[in-house]
């Protein structure tokens, strides 16, 4: 028989400190996917501005600072 305080279910309070692997799991994948994505687009990025030296320039950025972007850690957005 489920119990209730003030008219609700306090079913929530039995599980306890449970964690949920899976999302723990699927948090961590998905950070791990973003952390690549945005080395991969940074790495893409300085080739494109290597192959056209224009295009830096259309965008207002000098070589030096485009640069400095992408070495930066992968972490960091």
């Amino acid at each position: 028989m489920p119990r209730y305080i003030d008219g609700e279910s306090v079913a929530f309070l039995a599980g306890g400190n449970s964690v949920s692997w899976r999302g723990v799991f699927k948090k961590v994948a998905d950070t791990v996917r973003v952390w690549r994505k945005r080395q991969s687009e940074r790495q893409e990025l300085l080739k494109f501005f290597a192959t056209d030296h224009r295009a830096s320039n259309d965008l207002g950025i000098d070589q030096a600072n485009a640069h400095a972007w992408a070495d930066r850690p992968f972490w960091r957005a």
